[in-house]
């Protein structure tokens, strides 16, 4: 099935090494292009022009009279700086005739493509610099005399042709006229040289050249229009170690803001990264742009610059016991959708190096966590909550819609009164878990682009969550639980935080120094993960040791629960990346003398702070740490003037008005 692609690709991961040159000089997909081109009114004149390098022949130029929708042939620059006086630009012109017949041909020489300089306004460095190689014209000289034909020459924003050029690095094409005799074929290549082979950018897939024929009325400059090849240096990738194959696809959906954001409760879903398993081929590579379902895709080669294409429909989720849509769908979201609100068939990538301000590059490669990433749609917005006995239960005042037509980078916006079923009764006047599922129907039923295609389809997405209904405790020790008592013997020492009634109006009995849900909070102790709130020796799933301040572990609230005698309980997810505990879920204490915000909440007193880490800290132009200005090491003594929020962490604002991180595991309060 062809999809075209309607999104801006923006996902980037971290290239693993460049694989040695086992492959060819030049790569040209599944099939190299090599059709002659003739005139309309003289079929029997056929030309062509291609490049070559280290024995490896491009594609041939085309007949499609448009650059941008050409195959692209793919150089390989390390084979070019090991043998770069293989590079050269051929050319081959056929009579197919019986007669002799006149010949005006122009071969333009390699130049970047017009749209690579979008990208790179003033930076013509990082463009495909390709100069004529020669000192002279005798480095062009056909392979053998077939005619009256003679070359001339044109310098680069010159339009008079000449025998010969004062400077020849200018030249920037070649023409032939004269006569061909019948039968005969005339033949010359060109030698070409990369001038910028150290800092043009193999990363950027417009980043190609193009080379094109063009072929004159007479002798004069008037010519029909040209046909085009269309190439590009790029260096090969080796697909396992850079995908990561056998570990696992991170789960990622997009956040309120339209960023990508990371999804632990979907992470046990994600399958291991292979390139096919038993429904078909899951990962391709386009190197030519072919685009998704294009007769070029491969799993077999990879190169900087290029698209590789993820297959979701073929995937199935980690336990293989479901579609793996199925099952995200099951906790409440769904895949990007197109503009026409029809659901992607796949996922599109790019190849490219690590950026260390995308968020997503701190998160692959990471434990079992490979280098694929897989997107979703968060649609219904619902977590488990806890309720007393006697509180009031509305289920729709706990769950949010969002638009599940939303695209990549779009920032999602929510369904008004949208029409949820929901299942599950909640008994406010007992304790206890009641599991209550929401049910949403998601119609596609929009026409494909091209107007003809119907697709109509609806799934239903839905999302269960646990209502517990607990009693008020006490500082005995004892809770509500149905009318008996159970004696209080693994609190920690936490029921001296448990408030008597609730502060706020969800009924969760939250003191006012609870982190919020989705904040991030560290161990300042030694502390213990557990499987229940109620804590118990054989019920502990990791220690953390007590630490130094910059090596905290680190976690992320994901909900409340209270222990048998009501002792407050973070649960959370391990947020380590760096050890083996990284993603475990459970329970830890919320005393805090043991466990604390780790972001600061409050100004220093002496309006300074230091950086600490021993990478040290970047300053941006806004609050959401985009835009970096510059870079600060350990050390550093930094004036502040205000705090502010951003989402569910802060920073500081510096005296020259650029923001700074104020994650307490990176700074300290004070001239430290």
């Amino acid at each position: 099935m062809a999809v075209a692609l309607a999104v801006a690709v923006t996902f980037i991961y971290p290239l693993q090494g460049k694989a040695a040159n086992s492959g060819p000089g030049i790569y040209n997909g599944n099939s190299q292009y090599t059709n002659m081109q003739s005139l309309p009114n003289q079929p029997n004149q056929q030309y062509t022009s291609w490049l070559s390098l280290n024995g490896a022949d491009s594609n041939y130029v085309g007949a499609k009279h448009n650059q941008t929708d050409q195959k692209t042939s793919v150089l390989d620059l390390d084979q070019y700086k090991s043998n770069p006086s293989t590079l050269y630009q051929n050319v081959l012109v056929k009579n197919t005739s019986s007669t002799t017949m006149t010949i005006h041909l122009g071969f333009l020489l390699p130049e970047s493509h017009p749209d690579a300089s979008y990208k790179y306004k003033g930076v013509t460095e990082k463009l495909p610099q390709i100069t004529y190689s020669g000192s002279d014209a005798s480095s062009m000289q056909p392979d053998s005399s077939v005619g009256t034909i003679t070359q001339k020459y044109r310098a680069e924003g010159d339009y008079h042709w000449f025998n010969t050029l004062p400077d020849w690095s200018k030249m920037d094409s070649v023409r032939i006229d004269g006569s061909l005799a019948a039968g005969q074929t005339y033949k010359f290549r060109i030698p070409l040289k990369l001038v910028n082979v150290n800092t043009i950018d193999v990363d950027y897939p417009g980043n190609y050249f193009q080379f094109y024929t063009k072929r004159y009325t007479d002798t004069s400059n008037a010519g029909d229009i040209p046909v085009y090849g269309k190439a590009r240096f790029a260096e090969r990738v080796p697909i396992d170690s850079y995908l990561g194959t056998g570990k696992h696809y991170l789960a990622t959906y997009i956040g309120k803001d339209g960023n990508t954001v990371k999804a632990p409760e979907l992470q046990d879903l994600m399958p291991t990264i292979q390139l096919q398993n038993t429904n078909g081929t899951v990962i391709e590579f386009d190197n030519n742009n072919s685009e998704f379902g294009g007769e070029d895709l491969t799993t077999t080669d990879a190169y900087t610059g290029s698209l590789f294409y993820i297959d979701y429909t073929k995937l199935k989720s980690a336990d293989g016991t479901m579609p793996w849509l199925t099952a995200i769908q099951k906790r409440g979201y769904t895949v990007v959708a197109r503009n026409n609100q029809v659901p992607y068939a796949q996922f599109p990538y790019s190849i490219s190096p690590r950026d260390n301000d995308d968020p997503v590059n701190n998160w692959v490669d990471q434990g079992n966590i490979g280098n694929a990433v897989l997107t979703a749609v968060k649609v219904i917005d619902a977590n488990d909550i806890t309720l007393h006995v006697g509180d009031k239960w509305n289920p729709m005042d706990h769950v949010t819609i969002w638009n599940p037509y939303n695209n990549r980078h779009e920032t999602p916006t929510k369904v008004n009164n949208p029409v949820v079923r929901v299942s599950g009764t909640v008994d406010t006047s007992r304790t206890g878990v009641y599991p209550v599922t929401y049910s949403y129907d998601v119609p596609y039923n929009k026409l494909e682009p091209n107007g003809q295609t119907p697709y109509d389809r609806t799934d239903t997405i839905t999302r269960t969550i646990n209502v517990t209904v607990i009693g008020y405790g006490n500082h005995g020790g004892n809770s509500n639980n149905g009318g008996s008592s159970t004696p209080n013997n693994n609190n920690n020492g936490n029921n001296a935080w448990n408030p008597t009634k609730p502060n706020g109006k969800n009924g969760t009995g939250l003191p006012n120094y609870a982190a919020v849900k989705g904040s991030a909070v560290y161990a300042t102790k030694t502390i213990y993960m557990y499987k229940n709130p109620t804590f118990n020796k054989s019920h502990r799933i990791a220690k953390y040791p007590k630490s130094k301040r910059i090596n905290r572990p680190m976690f992320v609230v994901t909900g409340y629960a209270r222990s048998n005698g009501g002792a407050l309980r973070y649960k959370v997810r391990d947020v380590n990346h760096s050890r083996k505990t990284d993603g475990k879920i459970g329970y830890i204490t919320a005393n805090r003398k043991f466990v604390v915000n780790v972001y600061y909440k409050t100004m220093p007193k002496n309006m300074k702070i230091t950086v600490i880490s021993k990478k040290g800290v970047h300053a941006y132009k806004h609050a959401n740490l985009t835009g970096r200005v510059t870079h600060y090491k350990t050390g550093k003594h930094l004036r502040v003037k205000k705090l502010v929020k951003h989402n569910l962490t802060t920073r500081y604002v510096l005296s020259n008005g650029y923001y700074v991180t104020a994650n307490k595991k990176l700074v300290i309060h004070g001239n430290y």
